[in-house]
């Protein structure tokens, strides 16, 4: 609608608008025979078509040698198997097979190392603590009744939390 719109205030208005209004109100009244009418706008006398190509177009023409070229291409292209001059010269710029299989092997061996170190990293867990409800216990040590090489030396040990 807005296109229609766009399109009619587009178009070049004459510079007396009253003139315009006569004539076309003047096109609108029956003021001529209908025979008239019709013989005015439909005369097929003069009017040539253009003829059509049928298959002696560009189009059709270019088809035509398209799938003859592919169909010959088909037939007498080398077989994937053949060493042709091409093919060699596009072989001396690619990388050996060997070449490949190493660097492969190298980076299959960095991916398990980095994903091993992965997995350590992240299956880390802080050491356990042993945390004693009552650290003044070793202090409590009784010297008595104790049998021999059993005793352990806790003199140097320093419970967490404790002030000395």
């Amino acid at each position: 609608m807005a296109l229609v719109r766009a399109a009619l205030h587009a178009r070049p208005r004459p510079a007396n608008t009253t003139v315009f209004l006569q004539r076309r109100s003047a096109s609108s009244t029956i003021s001529h025979s209908q025979e008239e009418h019709h013989d005015e706008h439909h005369d097929s006398e003069g009017t040539e078509y253009p003829k059509e190509g049928g298959f002696l177009t560009p189009f059709w023409r270019n088809t035509f040698f398209f799938s003859v070229f592919v169909t010959g291409f088909y037939k007498f292209a080398p077989a994937p198997g053949d060493d042709t001059f091409l093919t060699q010269y596009l072989a001396q710029f690619n990388t050996p097979k060997e070449a490949w299989a190493r660097i492969n092997e190298k980076h299959v061996l960095d991916v398990t190392a980095a994903s091993e170190q992965l997995l350590l990293q992240a299956s880390a867990q802080r050491p356990k603590v042993h945390r004693y409800r009552y650290p003044q216990r070793f202090d409590f040590v009784s010297p008595h009744r104790v049998p021999v090489g059993s005793e352990i030396d806790m003199s140097g040990v320093v419970a967490k939390g404790s002030h000395e």
